[in-house]
């Protein structure tokens, strides 16, 4: 499993791909007062089962 990741001005993506197939894709808003802290937090709930 590869997570992938595709960050613009306006959002990030993340996507989770098995081989040459994308299984699942997330977006995230960027904000530019976003500590990493949050945003590390945003990602642990994504994938949190």
């Amino acid at each position: 499993m590869i997570l992938l990741f595709d960050v613009v001005n306006t959002s990030i993506k993340i996507g989770l791909a098995e081989g040459k197939k994308i299984r699942q894709v997330f977006r995230i808003n960027s904000v530019s007062n976003m500590t990493p802290d949050l945003y590390a937090a945003q990602l642990n709930q994504l994938f949190d089962p």
